[in-house]
């Protein structure tokens, strides 16, 4: 494991599964959302002087790439079934100084990698062997999905809008480091398989598992492995013979694979090949030539010159709005989704894994597709900000919003509170291993309201009811930001406009990360208290002063809450090491088996809780009986209810059992 990785796992949650979240929304209105620089000074002429758009992407991608501390990255841009751009700037390998070459140098895709699935299910769909209605439970023969919920059955068209409901494993079992961890599908789905938690076809929550079972599924209706099908039927008919999904990467492919990179105090860091674990979900490499064959076949309906990967009307159905949890939030398709800007429908897809980061887009009016690809961390805002200058330059428009009116600061304070994203998982130890996704509304006296997330702070404006803006009145690259009410009218959740499958949920004070670690502060403090007893006893027996009688219940209760307290402060402090001075997340990111450290040491937290079991009735005598002094009970209580706090805190993280 090369240096840094470790802290780059922890990144890569955020990065990979909040790819299009509220981090890069508001960052992007602190930074990235204003208006790029002219970078080229010559008229523009649309795309149709190549030599002009060839001097567009050669001035605004070396700046980029400088900017932020992206090593390499490739560009391919079609218009009209026809490849007008292509390049690769930078390095795919700083050590040896090998250069990017955009027919020829290979980068992974990650999420992108699903649409390759999508287009695989849409073939079976033709074929008559997948109904995108019917029961998926129908085409499983090694396992099925139990019904959590009696008449409502998961169907394709559910996996391919995200809205099956299932509790995603975030973290661990996406990447591996040892090629022999890389399980058969089928075994990898039916060994993890998260609760469905949701009923099916309510909300859209980005699902990687559900990805998988797709493709589970056209493996068992066609009867080939998901590498082989995706070769024979898309990656060859498209003359895409530098695309491959298998792990590790062929011999032919190895040496024209990019290396990912980490920038940080040392400078660029190389990183091992990342093994994606969920590879219908994630595990495509490819160039950025392969990638505008596959923009043209996606834009001309399935069809690439002579060959044909899909109907015209299965590749239009897949193409259009299936799902939108709510007016003015934009509609996923089947699998691709909507993007629009600049007044253009646009659809596509991004892709983050943990060092590479790319993006493709389509305008399907103007038959324009770009993709964008990178080796490194700082290539996510990177192909935000390529975008939106492409945008800027070739598809130019004013959008100015409208100031707030009455109406407008009579709606803020109904919005005002903390909203949580919905893409973490809800039942296992990852809920604490991974941050919880989380910001505040308020408002401001000037009738706007301020978002804010960590160090980021972002004011925007009211556009239309209940959808808002940056004030510069520059559109996010995940467009408009809106609250959405329930039939009560009360406001439940938040969406960035152009990523359906991204909500946010509003949450109440007890659910919000200030509240939960401030009672977590508080039971520490209240446990350390407990060393007043041996404290005190020691000052007495030097002092020679008389002890103070207590029944053998008064003396066993203080026993047994000092200890419940102790091993909880011990479990607290081992935790806290374990993340912070060894490698237990990473372990828990990459491996198969759960780290024995991190079993034993959930054993405390049983213990604890047996033993506050006999602590409240205890707590209770203590005042029948009148234990102790009047101040004494009061401190029993106290500790009493501290343990009782500090098991929900516990259960809040799934930290009380062995919730893997």
């Amino acid at each position: 494991m090369k240096s840094g990785k470790g802290k780059v796992c922890l990144l890569s949650f955020v990065l990979l599964f909040f790819l299009l979240a509220f981090t890069q929304a508001v960052t992007a209105q602190t930074k990235d959302e204003t208006k790029p620089e002219a970078y080229v000074k010559v008229a523009a002429e649309g795309l149709k002087n190549t030599a002009e758009v060839e001097a567009f992407f050669d001035n605004l991608v070396p700046k980029l790439l400088e900017k932020y501390h992206v090593p390499g990255g490739a560009i391919s841009l079609v218009k009209d079934g026809k490849l007008l751009f292509a390049k690769g700037y930078g390095f795919a390998n700083l050590d040896t100084g090998k250069p990017v070459h955009a027919g020829e140098t290979l980068f992974r895709i990650a999420s992108i990698s699903k649409l390759f699935t999508w287009i695989a299910v849409m073939q079976q769909v033709e074929a008559g062997t997948i109904d995108l209605d019917a029961d998926v439970n129908r085409y499983l023969k090694r396992f099925k999905i139990p019904e959590t919920f009696p008449g409502r059955p998961v169907t394709m068209r559910h996996l391919m809008t995200h809205t099956a409901g299932f509790d995603d494993h975030i973290e661990p079992r996406i990447y591996s480091k040892d090629p022999s961890d890389l399980e058969p599908l089928w075994v990898f789905l039916k060994r993890t398989w998260p609760p469905q938690i949701r009923p099916p076809g309510e909300i859209s929550v980005y699902s990687n598992y559900g990805t998988c079972l797709a493709a589970l599924i056209v493996e068992e209706v066609s009867g080939m492995a998901l590498e082989e099908y995706i070769g024979k039927r898309i990656t060859r008919p498209l003359g895409m013979n530098r695309t491959t999904i298998a792990q590790p990467l062929p011999g032919r492919l190895a040496s024209g694979m990019s290396v990912g990179y980490v920038y940080g105090k040392d400078g660029h860091v190389p990183q091992e090949f990342e093994l994606v674990r969920v590879a219908p979900a994630g595990a495509v490499s490819t160039t950025a030539t392969d990638m505008a064959k596959f923009m043209i076949a996606q834009l001309q309906l399935g069809r690439y010159g002579d060959e044909r990967i899909l109907g015209e009307a299965a590749a239009r159905e897949m193409q259009s709005p299936q799902f939108s949890p709510a007016p003015r939030v934009n509609s996923i398709c089947l699998g691709i989704y909507e993007t629009p800007l600049h007044g253009l429908r646009m659809i596509g897809h991004a892709g983050d894994t943990v060092f590479f980061h790319s993006n493709l887009f389509l305008i399907p009016q103007e038959q324009v597709g770009l993709f964008v690809t990178c080796n490194s961390p700082g290539g996510s805002p990177l192909r935000n900000d390529l975008r939106t200058a492409f945008l800027d330059r070739y598809y130019p428009v004013q959008d100015a919003p409208r100031p707030p009116n009455k109406e407008t600061q009579q709606r803020i304070p109904a919005l005002e509170g903390t909203y949580e994203s919905m893409i973490y998982n809800a039942t296992t130890i990852e809920k604490y291993l991974f941050p919880l996704l989380q910001f505040t509304i308020k408002a401001t006296p000037k009738g706007t309201m301020m978002a804010s997330f960590r160090k980021y702070v972002s004011e925007v404006e009211e556009v239309k009811p209940y959808t808002f803006r940056s004030v510069t009145g520059v559109r996010a690259f995940h467009g408009d930001q809106v609250f959405v009410r329930n039939p009560e009218g009360h406001v439940t959740h938040y969406y960035l406009a152009n990523a359906p499958f991204l909500p946010f949920k509003r949450i109440p004070l007890f659910a919000t990360t200030r509240f939960v670690d401030m009672v977590k502060i508080i039971c520490i403090a209240v446990f350390l208290s407990v060393f007043i007893w041996p404290v005190r006893a020691i000052i007495r027996k030097r002092e020679k002063l008389k002890e103070i009688d207590a029944p053998i219940l008064g003396q066993t209760a203080r026993w047994v809450t000092g200890s419940a307290a102790i091993l909880l402060l011990l479990f607290v402090l081992l935790l806290s090491t374990m993340m912070s001075q060894t490698n237990l997340v990473e372990q828990f990111l990459t491996s198969i088996s759960v780290p024995p450290a991190l079993i034993l040491l959930l054993v405390m937290p049983i213990i604890a809780a047996a033993l506050t079991l006999f602590v409240i009735p205890l707590n209770v005598l203590a005042w029948v009986k009148k234990y102790w002094t009047f101040q004494d009970r009061i401190h029993y209580t106290l500790l009493t209810a501290a343990l009782v706090a500090f098991m929900w805190w516990l259960d809040f993280y799934n930290l009380l059992g062995w919730r893997f």
